[in-house]
């Protein structure tokens, strides 16, 4: 498993909170406050994959999805 996320630039001064859903294959997308070291909230937005292959052949593939490297 690896995930995948980004947070806000600015701070998040609402109410805490997380949604979750799932593709029903193997990726799990969540949405979310977190607390930063500074004290701070932040919205994060992150990706959960589980590939179910070698790790270098899942590294190599979201690397190289289409042969070339990918564009990040």
């Amino acid at each position: 498993m690896w995930h995948f996320g980004v947070d806000t630039f600015t701070e998040y001064t609402g109410k805490e909170f997380e949604v979750t859903f799932g593709n029903g294959i193997s990726d799990l997308y969540r949405i979310y406050t977190k607390r930063m070291m500074d004290g701070r909230n932040r919205v994060r937005s992150e990706r959960q994959e589980y590939p179910r292959q070698a790790y270098a052949d899942a590294l190599l593939r979201k690397l190289y999805p289409d042969g070339r490297l990918a564009d990040c």
